[in-house]
């Protein structure tokens, strides 16, 4: 049967927002007990109203762990991440949302017993079983019950349910890992104005019975070299990666040696080993053996899995093309096999096995859409000129996916709007793994377009610091570029064109609609920063230095800062928004606060400017909750049917 010819924007979809809403679960961590084979992960699902569950995974079936009222999700720098671990002897180690305390549970006997008392002012996140005395873990602590916020690390002891700091006096820390012969520590820390991702130092100590001692500087330099993912190996060598030569490079400390060197692969010197560490736990990368080492590689925002051999620092891919790991997303199972979350442009996470012995994947679990492969929009990674703003020089990325429905085809000589998606951060990157969001706007006839701007992670160092000092300027210019390019090469109607974004993707939507009117029909911001001042004052201590580095010179007088704060603040502009705007915010964001998007209401209304604000009871930074998930598709939807199909 013949396509039906209608508008692109007016398609009849299988996916609907309610479906897609009360489906929405994701797996966020995983750890495995190496001696039975057991798999477990945190499942995050909206219809629980963003509850993230323990669910076991062992000899084909799957198992919820943790009773309902329980929630295994941290809150550590905000993003949290790090909420799970497991013990030598497979009792596993979460920390509740909801209580913030520190609990064990055994998956076999399904006891949870309380190891940390409850306080609303301590948060804990990342932990780390000890080897050889499992009573001790190592984790990160963070302190509300000073000014400023003071994080640290702490050893816990789980027979004694004491705790104790033994790292203390930097700002932030990530990644404590006991060695396997459970006689040292490693960990990484920052100071600021430092990040993750601009500067960093690995540590390791000496540990006997709860304390550290001897403590040295393994690599990183405060401002010019970022060290991630420190992890050990289990012959006893220090793995890491680093951004000293521009890219994050794998790096290797073996015993005896007396500095870490890289690992040498040819082929991927451009490539990337790691991401920016916005949550804690992130894990691209595992040791499996003296020999083998399994990584995620990230390439032009496309990550693809490499085995290497350590020996002859010789590698082999070893994936289905373009798949795309989320954060946490590989654990070693034995010598051989490991498993890992991925996702491809046609099928959502799944949790896959690999046994290098046989070269041969195994998919065990898999997040299903509901939906057939056919209906999906694939990703296309496109290189554009950048040709608005100061600076032209260069290029910047997207990934375009065009209208697609088995269903339908638009009218002859037509061309679809475009709804511009820009990733928040704004150091982070889009990427080709699949979206049933994205895919709910292509499969009704809208073109997409997910913009990697200059500033953008997976593209290496240099391409990252672009942004510095120019946020609010190069990056909006960037999305005008590719508006110009998609339409310059037949893919879009550029008078028909919408941006949207969530947090710093918010902040670009509304700096957009203010800087290049004539660009954009509409747009929908999610907790977008409307004030810089106000953020940089009401933000949470991660990112209360984020944005100088971002905006100013390191010597910038106080009346410089202030001018390029207003500047760059769309809600001393917003007089130049002519294009319809629509606002969804959450009311417990703590890191875009309410009054931010209520003081953009205020002023584009005063304007004479078309704007709605709808909040949503309970959401933070980040919408989790079902049916709020569901009624901003709906709203969403409803505001590009009418500033973009115009029906």
């Amino acid at each position: 049967m013949a396509p039906t010819v209608a508008d692109y924007g007016t398609w009849k979809s299988p996916i609907a927002a309610e479906k897609l809403a009360s489906d929405s679960t994701a797996i966020q961590e995983l750890v495995v007990n190496e001696f039975t084979g057991a798999t477990y992960y945190l499942e995050s699902r909206a219809a629980e109203g963003g509850r993230n569950c323990i669910v076991e995974y062992g000899f084909g079936t799957l198992k919820d762990l943790l009773p309902k009222k329980y929630n295994a999700r941290t809150k550590v720098h905000e993003y949290g991440g790090g909420a799970l671990a497991i013990r030598p002897d497979g009792v596993l180690i979460f920390t509740d949302a909801n209580t913030l305390g520190v609990f064990s549970l055994d998956p076999t006997r399904r006891k949870i017993e309380s190891l940390i008392e409850a306080n609303e002012a301590l948060r804990y996140a990342g932990f780390d079983c000890c080897p050889i005395a499992p009573e001790w873990i190592v984790a990160i602590r963070e302190d509300h019950r000073t000014s400023p916020v003071l994080n640290c690390l702490v050893a816990i002891n789980t027979r004694t349910k004491c705790s104790k700091i033994i790292v203390e006096g930097a700002d932030f820390y990530f990644n404590p890992k006991f060695s396997p012969d459970g006689k040292t520590v490693s960990w990484i820390q920052l100071d600021f104005p430092d990040m993750p991702w601009t500067g960093t130092h690995l540590y390791t100590a000496s540990w006997d019975d709860g304390s550290i001692s001897d403590a040295k500087h393994i690599a990183g330099k405060a401002r010019v070299e970022s060290v991630s993912q420190a992890r050990w190996g289990p012959d006893g060598t220090l793995f890491f990666t680093s951004d000293r030569t521009g890219y994050y490079q794998l790096y290797r400390l073996q015993k005896g040696m007396s500095e870490p060197k890289r690992v040498l692969l040819k082929g991927l010197e451009t490539s990337e080993f790691s991401n920016p560490d916005w949550m804690i736990g992130q894990c691209t990368y595992v040791p499996l053996s003296p020999e083998k080492l399994v990584a995620g590689v990230t390439k032009d925002a496309v990550t693809r899995i490499v085995i290497i051999d350590l020996r002859t620092e010789a590698y082999v891919y070893r994936d289905w093309p373009n798949m795309s790991p989320p954060v946490d997303c590989m654990k070693r199972k034995s010598d051989t096999s490991f498993v890992m979350v991925g996702r491809t442009p046609t099928s959502l996470q799944s949790l896959y096995v690999y046994d290098i012995k046989w070269a041969q994947w195994r998919s065990t679990i898999s997040i299903q859409s509901g939906y057939p492969s056919s209906l999906f929009s694939k990703a296309q990674h496109m290189t554009f000129p950048r040709c608005f703003g100061a600076d032209t020089t260069g290029e910047a990325y997207c990934f375009y996916l065009p209208p697609h429905n088995p269903e339908y085809t638009g009218p002859a000589g037509r061309l679809p709007p475009l709804i511009l998606s820009v990733h928040g951060g704004p150091t982070a990157h889009s990427t080709s793994g699949l979206e049933v969001r994205m895919q709910y706007w292509t499969s009704r006839g809208f073109a997409v377009a997910q913009l990697n701007f200059i500033g953008s992670s997976g593209y290496g160092r240099e391409f990252r610091n672009k942004l510095n000092r120019n946020w609010g300027i190069v990056d909006i210019a960037d999305a005008a570029s590719c508006v110009k390019y998609l339409a310059a090469q037949g893919l879009i109607d550029g008078d028909r064109v919408g941006i949207r974004g969530g947090s710093g993707g918010g902040y670009a939507t509304l700096e957009a609609l203010c800087d290049y009117p004539n660009v954009f029909s509409g747009g929908v911001s999610e907790y977008g920063v409307s004030d810089l001042k106000l953020l940089m004052k009401d933000t949470h201590k991660f990112e209360s230095r984020y944005l100088q580095p971002l905006l100013f010179d390191e010597d910038a007088t106080e009346e410089e800062q202030e001018k390029i704060f207003r500047d760059r603040s769309p809600l001393y502009h917003a007089e130049r928004i002519v294009a319809p705007l629509l606002l969804l915010q959450g009311t417990e964001d703590h890191v875009v606060p309410p009054n931010q998007a209520m003081e953009m209401e205020r002023i584009v209304k005063k304007n004479g400017g078309q704007v709605k604000l709808i909040f949503f009871q309970g959401e933070g930074h980040g919408f989790r909750i079902g049916r709020n998930i569901w009624r901003a598709i709906e709203e969403e939807e409803a505001w590009w049917v009418k500033q973009l199909v115009r029906k």
